[in-house]
């Protein structure tokens, strides 16, 4: 048994709080049996039109070793218009460079980690930063990260105390170290050296959804808005109340995406139950003609409504979540949502 913990090392300011007298304050382990600390370096560079994002994932351990390399290749980055690609750098020796080719990412490096475990750095293309509440905005961005390592999202303002900036070739460099437990698989070459990062199985085909990044037609129930995404590759909507829905690739077992769903204290907070009992309280659920697992988990803030979709190329999660009410209200709306979802290349 592990003690289930997150943090973010950012050097944060030690916050104070009192407790009223008496109060008993409980805890519980919760046994997450493929989670270890995983580690993640960002940088985001805004350049005219264009905003230029670097991101290294990998074993705690491994990326630290790594974060010397990282801040000397950020801070080589070189801007130039008059050469395509207008963006160069000097990378170590010992990392392998694999020329992108996708609509997004531009280059990948090749990490060998130091217990035989590689990683990737990836090199992605982006437009130009919005404000805040704009799609791709910066704290869309690092929300997208925080996302990505299980962590909670972030306003602006709480934004600013996670990251840092430094200057590269005249630009303001934005970047962050992120620490969580999660989960760790090392990526696979891509055979085509390009397309997006592999933040989770890649879509079936290229779908004609215009700015719809995943493989799937569906019906969006009436008074959902489209939001930004946060996640490459996925898509987001509002409901009613700040309920908010997403589409996205994922990765891990059936059973840990169930267990943290309903016990992570960022998502339902609900106690431990045996693993038997979360897959007994799944359902069976048919989405795109696929048989799928649905779980609903709501705890005293929070309830998610998560169905977990496995494709051949991969598996997806469609997921609701916001507070318990008011997701109940729109549960219906879910679910007809979901069951409306056809493969694109049908």
């Amino acid at each position: 048994m592990r003690r289930f913990l997150v943090s973010l090392l950012l050097a944060l300011p030690m916050l104070a709080g009192g407790c009223a007298q008496h109060e008993e304050i409980q805890s519980y382990d919760v046994d997450y049996p493929d989670r270890e600390r995983i580690r993640m370096l960002t940088a985001i560079i805004p350049d005219g039109e264009t905003t230029w994002v670097f991101k290294l994932r990998g074993p705690d351990a491994e990326v630290l070793a790594q974060k010397k390399a990282f801040d000397a290749f950020i801070a080589s980055v070189r801007m130039d218009e008059q050469k395509q690609p207008p963006i160069s750098w000097t990378p170590p020796a010992d990392w392998e460079e694999e020329k992108g080719g996708g609509e997004f990412r531009i280059a990948t490096f090749r990490i060998k980690g130091e217990k035989k475990r590689p990683m990737e750095l990836a090199v992605t293309k982006l437009p130009k930063l919005g404000e805040p509440g704009d799609p791709n905005s910066l704290v869309d961005n690092v929300n997208r990260w925080l996302g990505q390592m299980d962590l909670a999202a972030v306003t602006a303002e709480e934004m600013e105390k996670l990251v840092r900036r430094e200057k590269v070739d005249g630009h303001v460099a934005i970047l962050a170290d992120i620490s969580a437990l999660g989960t760790y698989r090392s990526p696979t070459r891509n055979p085509h050296a390009g397309g997006m990062p592999p933040l989770g199985p890649a879509p079936l085909a290229k779908p004609n959804l215009g700015k719809l990044p995943v493989p799937f037609t569906f019906d969006v129930p009436e008074g959902w808005k489209q939001a930004a995404a946060g996640l490459p590759g996925s898509v987001a909507y509002v409901a009613a109340d700040g309920v908010r829905v997403t589409v996205t690739p994922a990765g891990g077992s059936v059973l840990t995406n169930l267990k943290r769903w309903r016990h992570d204290k960022d998502q339902a907070g609900l106690p431990p139950v045996s693993d038997d009992e979360i897959l007994r309280q799944a359902q069976d659920l048919r989405v795109a003609g696929i048989a799928a697992t649905y779980g609903d988990y709501a705890g005293t803030n929070v309830r998610i409504l998560g169905i977990i979709l496995p494709l051949p190329d991969g598996t997806w999660f469609i997921k609701m979540s916001g507070a318990p009410t008011a997701v109940g209200r729109q549960k219906a709306n879910f679910e007809a949502f979901a069951k409306s979802f056809k493969l694109a290349r049908e």
